[in-house]
């Protein structure tokens, strides 16, 4: 037997999933392909004594991977779970419990985590890799220290800068790493005398937290000593962060809260030892179970709010989700999900041993592992309501626009609908809600989810098109002339009040990304923005950027900046043609550009696919380059959206 005392949390979400002794049974030989169990029923054991909850889960789908594995699953934001297997295997498992994908990552995988632009990273004993989330392989780093003993024991934890961190073990020797999003190594930092259990946590100023021993250790971003704390005993499980910066961890039968600046708030005393890491919920209350039998919920002022006693040994820690409750299971067959005030729910009866922490996703899924390797996914999986946007829409004779519906919750699995118009004479609508507009009138588009027949409409306005014929001072001779006169017909740009449209001007950022909506003609968006500089960018072109982004046309970078007022790039404006244009990316990408060999990787592909298009990315000088990093001219913008829109599917 195996006990895995391996933990994980989740921080603020408001469930908690208590887990305990992980014993894990001898292994079985990779047997059959991975299957899926759809439409299954769940018995639930209720208490009579306690009120119903008001939100009751279901089992929706089980997912079979014949063994255990020692990794815990994890989950992306867009809904995917993640999980590994001890024969080498990452498998990515959609919303609706079916197989997306397997990486083989060589080795048994010990800790996968996904960051914020959806790379997965899974390490295995000697290896930690990163893939895409397609299930490519992005790149792998491994540990090359001599230490025949080293292995990787943790997940990695990831900065606000979009550094990644992880801890090797090596025999009695641990180091931290930094390294970049490349693999590139930053720093190292040595940590003595250590027992092998360090968890990586990072604050939102870059701040690297993690347990040593006796020891919490701060580190500045650069690898420095920020600070230290000295506990009674060993921290043997990862610290946890509270919504203001204070850090929790148990030692032995101690619970301890620790200022950003190192300095203890207090601690509490239990009767047992505990070897979980603390979960905070929504409201400050901090959880946390001992190694026997109990349950704490303590208040953030470190006094006791309750205590529950359970059946079972508990090694693990949990999640509350959204509303409060609390998610536990001790290593038997049964969930409970248990409500703020430590009533008992209901229990959820699994069939098998649970070994994984529950796992909280979309619109609070939970989602945990048993000792036969099956994964069982709970949750409200019904559609509850559709959304269109925009809700009124004005059309020329001859345009089109392209609405979008938004089923929620996301995590509903039938998301299919059904488009119509009242008037198909005036406005005609096709199966993924593109409208055109065809005689002057009004029309109502009307979507209807087929899970639940809720409606949404858009009020669509025809119009009879007007067509001017701009003129500039400034573009006679130049060579996008043509593209320019036509992209200011069609709206897609205009000149400056001088008379002059400044073909050689650079683009920025913002200014793109309106260009090319409004040459797709795609629907504004007023879906609020997530990136961190969204105060750069001005109303007039946060719709079309919040639309980029719903259509996935636009990521941002990786600290979460869209730069709305950086000069756009030749080999950034590619990117979002290509990705606009509906073309399938060259397989083996290699353009006939004198300065192939330095377009970057990230691009090649679509650098590719837009030369062998005809899409125009680079104009006005003699030789044939793509110049990846050169500042793409208002000239080149134009000619790029409208060659796009002759070849675009």
């Amino acid at each position: 037997m195996i006990v895995n005392l391996i933990s994980k949390r989740l921080v603020g979400l408001g469930l908690i999933v208590m887990v305990s002794l992980n014993v894990l049974p001898l292994r079985s030989v990779l047997a059959d392909p991975i299957e899926v169990k759809p439409d299954l029923t769940i018995p639930i054991k209720l208490d009579p004594s306690i009120l119903q909850l008001n939100k009751k889960l279901s089992l929706a789908w089980e997912y079979d991977l014949k063994q255990i594995g020692w990794s815990e699953p994890a989950v992306g934001s867009d809904g995917t779970v993640y999980m590994g297997t001890e024969y080498k295997y990452l498998t990515a498992i959609n919303l609706e419990g079916t197989n997306r994908w397997n990486y083989n990552a060589g080795g048994e995988i010990i800790a996968i985590s996904v960051d914020d632009t959806q790379t997965i990273y899974a390490a295995t004993l000697k290896e930690l890799h990163a893939i895409n989330p397609d299930g490519t392989g992005k790149w792998i780093f491994k540990i090359d220290n001599g230490d025949p003993h080293s292995n990787f024991r943790t997940a990695p934890a990831f900065g606000p800068d979009g550094t990644i961190y992880t801890v090797f073990h090596g025999g009695s020797i641990d180091q931290l790493v930094a390294l970049e999003s490349d693999k590139t190594l930053k720093w190292s930092y040595r940590l003595k005398d250590s027992l092998g259990f360090e968890n990586v946590m990072v604050g939102s100023d870059g701040t690297i937290y993690m347990n040593s021993d006796t020891k919490l250790l701060a580190l500045k971003p650069n690898g420095t000593k920020k600070w230290e704390f000295e506990a009674n005993k060993d921290i043997l499980a990862s610290p946890t962060l509270g919504p203001k910066g204070t850090i929790y961890f148990a030692s032995d039968n101690e619970l301890y809260a620790i200022s950003p600046d190192g300095s203890k708030q207090w601690s509490t005393t239990f009767s047992e030892s505990t070897y979980a890491s603390p979960v905070v919920g929504s409201n400050g209350t901090i959880y946390i179970s001992s190694a026997k039998r109990n349950l704490y919920a303590v208040n953030p002022d470190g006094s006791l709010k309750w205590t529950l006693p359970e059946k079972g040994y508990v090694f693990k820690s949990g999640a509350t989700d959204s509303t409060g409750m609390i998610y536990s299971h001790t290593g038997s067959r049964y969930l409970y999900a248990i409500n703020p005030n430590k009533s008992v729910k209901y229990t959820y009866d699994l069939g098998d041993n649970l070994v994984s922490t529950p796992l909280i996703g979309l619109n609070d899924s939970v989602y945990v592992k048993d000792t036969k390797g099956i994964l069982h996914a709970l949750g409200n999986y019904t559609v509850s309501t559709v959304s269109l946007s925009p809700t009124t829409l004005n059309l020329n004779k001859g345009d089109n626009s392209t609405l979008i519906a938004d089923v929620s919750p996301r995590s509903a699995l039938n998301k299919k609908v059904h488009w119509q118009s009242s008037n198909p004479t005036v406005a005609a609508v096709d199966n993924v809600g593109k409208v055109t507009g065809l005689t002057p009138g009004t029309a109502k588009i009307s979507v209807q989810t087929d899970d639940g027949g809720f409606i949404a409409e858009c009020t669509v306005t025809v119009k009879e098109a007007t067509v001017s014929s701009p003129s500039f001072i400034d573009t006679a001779g130049n060579w996008a002339a043509s593209a320019i006169i036509e992209g200011a017909k069609k709206e897609i740009v205009r000149g400056y009040p001088d008379g002059t449209f400044r073909p050689d001007a650079n683009v920025t950022r913002a200014e793109f990304t309106v260009m090319l909506i409004k040459g797709i003609k795609a629907a504004e968006v007023s879906k609020a923005l997530t990136f961190k500089d969204i105060s750069n960018i001005g109303s007039w072109a946060a719709p079309s950027v919040a639309a980029a982004v719903n259509l996935g046309f636009i990521k941002g970078y990786p600290d979460n900046t869209f730069r709305p007022n950086d000069n756009i790039t030749h080999a950034e404006m590619a990117s979002m043609v290509i990705r606009a244009s509906g073309l399938i990316l060259e397989t083996k990408p290699t353009s006939g550009y004198e300065d192939d060999s330095r377009i970057p990787d990230w691009v090649r592909a679509a650098a590719t696919t837009a030369e062998q298009n005809g899409i125009i990315i680079v104009g006005g000088i003699p030789q044939h380059i793509f110049d990846s990093n050169g500042f793409a001219t208002r000239s080149e913008a134009i000619s790029a959206i409208l060659s796009m829109l002759k070849v675009k599917k």
